[in-house]
């Protein structure tokens, strides 16, 4: 597939849905909050962060431990 000009480079490999969605719910229980509260608050800064650095979900895919939470601790600096 050809890139546009301006448009954001696509990963290598897609980031893989099922992990990811999975992923946004165990942060959601970490930070007690519904998923609606989640999406409102995180959804875009996660999104950024394993946009920005895909191997944070190869970590949690591959049972790293402390993924989730290196995960939670960048998404808590991120919102005011």
């Amino acid at each position: 597939m050809e890139q546009l000009p301006n448009q954001t480079p696509l990963p290598e490999q897609p980031l893989r849905l099922d992990i990811t969605n999975k992923m946004q719910i165990e942060l959601a229980k970490i930070f007690k909050i519904d998923l609606i509260e989640w999406a409102d608050k995180y959804a875009e800064g996660f999104r950024k962060l394993i946009s920005d650095d895909p191997s944070l979900v190869d970590d949690y895919g591959k049972g790293m431990p402390g993924s989730l939470e290196l995960i939670q601790e960048k998404l808590r600096s991120t919102v005011h």
